[in-house]
């Protein structure tokens, strides 16, 4: 069985010295005062780690917590058309999600952190589809799977959710791959499992085509 670490984060504050078998958690050891490591003078054709978990010390409660991480640095840098193919990414699955407040009727204020960190809205937000279809515009397949009801708006609290677990990209010339693997839980039956997925882009002008998925 492996852990959710998306869905830990929100409800479980663990021990640093607690042994947590048979739950096995994936996670960067930060030593006190130590900063995450940047990926600097990485490779084209390197994967760069845009979204993950990681272990944190916490001052107030004296005791170590799982925090979702996104590489800010690395996205600012994409172009328009990459952002793009991480926003599609990031339409179906969970990234730490959380209401904003309390949840509106039609479920419109759903702060994820991938999104956020795209400066594309709330999650499954008109701005969001938007920015979508702006860039996938030639690509028809799958320019019809761009729609709300399609689009994954569901909390990391919620009992059944999908969340990813670590996401990561890279670039080669205008060919774009994207891994990630995400956790898929059933609360009410106990049911918890993960799955990996690639996705490959291409970049055409200004826009962007989604290749293969699998």
């Amino acid at each position: 069985m492996k852990t959710l670490p998306f869905l830990i984060v929100s409800l479980i504050i663990f021990s640093c010295t607690r042994d947590i078998e048979p739950l096995k958690i994936p996670v960067v050891k930060l030593e006190p005062g130590k900063k995450i490591p940047k990926e600097e003078n990485v490779d084209a054709d390197s994967l760069h780690t845009v979204f993950n978990w990681e272990e944190s010390f916490d001052e107030d409660i004296q005791d170590c917590v799982l925090e979702a991480v996104v590489n800010k640095e690395y996205i600012e840098n994409l172009r328009p058309q990459a952002k793009a193919a991480l926003a599609y990414a990031a339409t179906y699955v969970g990234s730490d999600c959380e209401w904003d407040g309390e949840a509106n009727v039609d479920k419109s204020n759903l702060l994820c952190k991938l999104t956020q960190t795209l400066d594309i809205g709330y999650q499954c937000s008109e701005q969001h589809l938007d920015f979508l279809r702006k860039y996938f515009a030639k690509d028809d397949k799958n320019l019809k799977r761009i729609t709300k009801d399609k689009c994954y708006c569901v909390p990391t609290t919620a009992t059944v959710q999908r969340g990813l677990n670590f996401l990561k990209m890279k670039q080669n010339g205008d060919t774009i791959t994207i891994q990630s693997e995400v956790d898929f839980v059933d609360l009410a039956v106990k049911e918890y499992y993960t799955d990996n997925f690639v996705l490959e882009f291409l970049i055409e002008g200004e826009f962007i085509r989604l290749l293969d998925e699998k």
